[in-house]
């Protein structure tokens, strides 16, 4: 097993003495954990609402028009798409093959039109979405759709997500905020 985008914790030891146990973090870690961003100590629990529609889809080849429309229908708080490689959705048709793609890009431009947050992770378990590399990336980010620059996990972007919504922080200014170590500025 490997600690994906940190060093990892077994990098510890426990010391053992008359008066108890103790956890000693190893050197990388103690730095890690104090370059953290800091956050407002809180006394009672974040609020977690459980009536949030947060649903994912996978981009692929079986990704059609009709499941981001029948999601947007429903109503979600955002629609959260695991991307492939870098973070892309099908939503072009540069060699003719592929109209389905088209519609893609028209499903999701009518959930951006109505304000409807759609992020776009990678479904790789480590590395960043990178909305630039590609024309592809970039027309995604002329649409409104958020996730470039993210290196959290996919399963981590949508638990932040539902943090952010449920605490009534806005996704497009936090999305990318380094909350606990787990969307690390550096890979």
């Amino acid at each position: 097993m490997r600690s994906v985008h940190s060093t990892p914790l077994p990098n510890a030891h426990v010391e053992v003495g008359h008066d108890g146990c103790r956890h000693v973090p190893s050197d990388t870690y103690a730095k890690e954990a104090s370059e953290a961003t800091p956050r407002e100590a809180i006394t009672s629990p974040a609020a977690y609402r459980t009536d949030l529609n947060l649903p994912q889809l996978t981009a692929n080849a079986w990704l059609r028009a009709e499941h981001i429309e029948a999601l947007a229908a429903t109503g979600p708080a955002a629609i959260i798409i695991h991307g492939t490689g870098l973070g892309h959705v099908p939503m072009s048709d540069p060699a003719g093959d592929a109209p389905e793609n088209k519609d893609i890009w028209k499903a999701l431009m009518r959930a951006s039109n109505r304000k409807m947050p759609i992020i776009v992770t990678t479904q790789c378990m480590e590395g960043p979405v990178d909305m630039n590399v590609y024309a592809k990336g970039r027309e995604q980010q002329d649409l409104g759709l958020l996730g470039h620059g993210l290196t959290c996990h996919p399963d981590t972007v949508a638990v932040k997500a539902h943090f952010l919504i449920s605490n009534g922080m806005e996704l497009e200014e936090h999305l990318h905020t380094d909350l606990c170590g787990e969307n690390p500025l550096r890979l």
